[in-house]
Order: C-alpha cells, then structure tokens, then sequence
C-alpha cells in the first residue's frame, strides 16, 4: 500500500489533537505526526479520532513539519514513513497505527456449547493493530453458541463463537427446492447443526437418501 505524498498545510488540520500518539515531541513534531494520523484514517476508511500512532526507535524532530512524506506498507498496521524536506536530506522512521474500537468480550471463562446470556458479555475499549476487518463478526445480542473455549476478558470473535442454529442435529428438517415455476419438499432428519447461510445435510426417506443443503430458517433448509 502506498500513500500519495501530500502537500504542505497552510493552516492546522481539524483533527490534529484527536489522535493518540504515542510518540514524545522530541522524536516526532507533533503536527506531522498529525498529519500521518490523517492520512492513515483516509487510507482505512475511518476518523482519525480513536487512531494510535506508536513509533520506532529514530527522531524527526530536525525535520519541517511540513514536509511531504509517503507510507510504504500497512500490512497489520505497519509502516515505514518516508519524509521528504524541501531541503536537506530525507528521513525515515517505522510506526505502527491502530484503533480504539469497542469490542464484546467474556465476563468469565466459558466452555464450548455455551449459549451466551447476557451476563456473559460486556463491551470494552479494545486496542486493535491495522485496518478493520471488513469481514468480521461480534455478537451483539445473547443466543449466539461458543464454539471454542473461551477465557475471561478474551474478545467474543467469530472464530471463537457463532450465531445460533436453526437447524439441529437429530430434529426434523424441510428441504425444499425450486427452479422456475416448479417447487419441491421434502421432509428428513438433520445430520448436523447449522445455522442460517451454513451448510447442512439432511437424511430423506426413500430412495432419495441423503442430500446437501443451507440453512435458511428454523427447520427449513434449501437444497444444493
């Protein structure tokens, strides 16, 4: 990933106190720091108030605060700030960037096959290193399922807990089928829980036997 090199700023930038750095004025002038913060929010989509800057070992304090400079990098937020004077020599530093972002997290261990309650969960002020994952899933709500066990204070992620399922194991299941004007069901037994958008594989009776489909509701399936 790579920045544009930006201009020199007549006036202060908005949101030049919003940002935590955490660097001292002495290594980094505080304004350029502010203005890679900036840079940083419009590369990743989001305000600059809530981002933390956390720099390398180096100094900028000799360097105009005005200066043009490129990012170079940004995998799990790291990059290496390339500063450009209109005079002298130009100047490195690495730094890393992150967010301040409220995340669900467990109020107490919880084993897998957890139906989480509300006791089971707070919202807490998170440091998280990068850009956000545009993928990613929190519960927000009780019901969802721990898939894996989880310690107190660790954050409730997708990889760790799912929604509920819609579609158990064992229970009765509708599959239905449609293609243009013709629709077809048929009824069978659920070989695995599943949730809405998972997969699920249903025994039939007759010859049909067993066949794929995705969870779409309670008890209903659409076949593959």
């Amino acid at each position: 990933m790579l920045l544009s090199a930006l201009a020199s700023l007549v006036m202060p930038l908005r949101s030049e106190a919003q940002a935590r750095l955490s660097a001292s004025t002495g290594e980094v002038p505080p304004r350029l720091a502010a203005r890679v913060a900036q840079a940083i929010g419009r590369e990743w989509g989001v305000e600059t108030a809530g981002l933390v800057l956390s720099w390398g070992t180096g100094s900028l304090d000799q360097v105009p605060d005005s200066s043009a400079f490129r990012l170079v990098g940004g995998e799990a937020g790291w990059f290496s700030l390339l500063v450009e004077p209109a005079k002298g020599p130009s100047a490195w530093i690495r730094l890393r960037a992150g967010r301040t972002v409220s995340q669900v997290v467990a109020t107490r261990a919880l084993p897998a096959g957890t139906v989480l309650g509300p006791e089971d969960m707070r919202v807490e002020p998170r440091l998280c290193w990068g850009p956000p994952a545009r993928d990613s899933v929190n519960p927000t709500a009780p019901g969802w399922v721990v898939k894996r066990p989880v310690a107190g204070g660790e954050v409730l992620e997708g990889w760790r807990v799912g929604p509920p399922p819609v579609v158990s194991a064992g229970k009765p299941v509708r599959v239905l089928w449609n293609e243009g004007n013709v629709s077809v069901a048929v009824e069978g037994v659920a070989l695995n829980d599943a949730a809405v958008g998972q997969s699920v594989r249903v025994r039939t009776s007759g010859r049909i036997g067993v066949v794929a489909g995705t969870a779409t509701a309670p008890g209903v399936a659409r076949m593959n």
